[in-house]
């Protein structure tokens, strides 16, 4: 990770999140917030969807959705909570959809490690994306929210 990701030291826990909301991008010529909020939400919500989800959130994507809420993070993946949703099929059963890339591809966790996962509709194919949601994050982040050269250079195993 590049030491000049402004995510990369923070003093307390709710830092990293606090900071993300500073960073800005560039579209259209002009300078905007790289996340924008498209609902707020509440630990009673998130709750909720953890009871209907028969399982927690992952600790920093609890505390992302507390501080920012749901949002579309620089045009290219919307964070929606009507996308929390448990996959049934193989092999990508029991990971859990939390957002949707500009292609209809699902950002999805594995519940048993908290790792970020792609899966790809269009390709049929999914791969590791980071260690965890912060992770996951300041790649974004430096990789200048460039996320379809991100995807592109993934390697997915295909969903047969």
């Amino acid at each position: 990770m590049s030491h000049s990701n402004p995510l990369a030291t923070p003093e307390n826990p709710d830092d990293w999140v606090r900071r993300m909301a500073l960073i800005r991008t560039t579209r259209w010529l002009k300078s905007v917030p790289a996340f924008q909020q498209y609902k707020a939400t509440t630990p009673c919500q998130l709750d909720q969807a953890e009871l209907r989800l028969k399982q927690k959130l992952p600790g920093e994507l609890r505390q992302w959705l507390l501080i920012m809420g749901f949002g579309d993070l620089s045009d290219c993946i919307a964070i929606r909570e009507e996308w929390l949703e448990e996959l049934t099929d193989a092999p990508v059963a029991g990971h859990v959809v939390f957002a949707q890339d500009e292609l209809g591809d699902w950002l999805t966790w594995q519940p048993s490690a908290e790792s970020i996962w792609l899966v790809s509709r269009s390709l049929r194919g999914y791969g590791k994306l980071s260690e965890g949601f912060r992770a996951f994050i300041e790649e974004l982040v430096d990789r200048r929210f460039h996320w379809q050269q991100w995807t592109d250079s993934l390697e997915l195993t295909p969903i047969e």
